[in-house]
């Protein structure tokens, strides 16, 4: 984490498009914002950069969220994350939903391997993309 108890954070304002028929924001969304939140966090990370100039980058190996609370339009939350561990070839993002009150509405993980595009196949971290990690984020160890 970027320092005790604090996350990085990520904006969304919910569209009336994500809701369904139930007048609620749709499952399917809560994935779309994670991803949203990852894809900005990979950018800072550095990993866009480097899939542009190297080949390499992350490939999604696992995600998951678990629904706390209903998300009703209008609304804005944020997507808070924290790296909670960081191996040799992969790292875990972990995610919280929480809307403008500071409610819980879900939580989530995913698992990102290093992966050369080129080559097809998972590689270690690279030393600049850990250095950034561990500058951002204190993860704890695999």
């Amino acid at each position: 984490m970027i320092g005790p108890g604090e996350e990085i954070a990520f904006p969304v304002t919910i569209a009336w498009g994500d809701q369904d028929p139930f007048g609620h924001v749709n499952n399917v969304a809560y994935f779309r914002y994670l991803e949203s939140a990852r894809m900005h966090l990979l950018e800072r990370l550095g990993f866009m950069e480097l899939h542009r100039a190297t080949g390499l980058s992350v490939i999604l190996a696992a995600t998951q969220c678990q629904f706390r609370k209903a998300i009703n339009w209008p609304a804005t939350i944020e997507v808070r994350m924290s790296i909670p561990r960081i191996g040799h070839t992969s790292f875990d993002i972990a995610y919280r939903i929480l809307g403008a009150d500071g409610s819980l509405h879900a939580e989530g993980t995913s698992t990102q391997v290093v992966y050369d595009y080129t080559e097809m196949c998972k590689c270690p971290m690279p030393e600049s993309i850990r250095n950034t990690i561990f500058a951002l984020f204190k993860p704890g160890t695999p």
